[in-house]
């Protein structure tokens, strides 16, 4: 349990400050090893010393980092975590139960630079094998004092269409 970090915060291109660990007490670090879909649930949450009582799934948002190697070949970190939108499933009553839980997809330390963030510095250098680190880290946190309402994932038809729109 992380909880009470203060890195400082970032001032972005258009003038505004990023959101940061200040901005909620509550944080819970995941450990992401591999490219997916993860699921946090309430046991984990509650496995993890947080009382599921008192947290709002309404609330819930994901934090991340790059996960890229500071290499000289790529740029520097510049700013904070970046949030990534998620799916809370249970979460319109307000109270996290035993049957709601947290979806989102991460991506581990190594991977194709594209899917990453990172363009192709040439063709022979496309996937990058991360030197110190086996895994990357998610953040989930809860209530705080963020000005944006937390991301989520958008529903899509995926029903097929028939070419003569029909």
């Amino acid at each position: 349990r992380a909880k009470g970090l203060v890195p400082n915060a970032v001032q972005t291109p258009l003038g505004t400050v990023r959101q940061d660990f200040t901005s909620s007490p509550n944080w819970l670090r995941v450990e992401v090893t591999n490219k997916g879909i993860y699921k946090v649930d309430a046991a984990d949450f509650a496995a993890a010393g947080f009382p599921i009582g008192s947290i709002d799934p309404r609330t819930i948002r994901v934090f991340t980092g790059s996960g890229l190697p500071v290499l000289e070949e790529l740029n520097p970190p510049s700013g904070w975590l970046s949030e990534t939108a998620i799916s809370v499933v249970g979460e319109g009553d307000g109270r996290l139960d035993g049957t709601d839980y947290v979806l989102f997809y991460g991506l581990g330390s190594s991977g194709w630079k594209d899917e990453m963030g990172a363009a192709p510095l040439d063709s022979m250098q496309r996937y990058i094998n991360h030197p110190y680190e086996t895994k990357n880290y998610y953040w989930l946190t809860w209530g705080g004092t963020f000005t944006n309402p937390p991301l989520r994932w958008g529903a899509r038809n995926g029903a097929p269409e028939l070419a003569n729109g029909a």
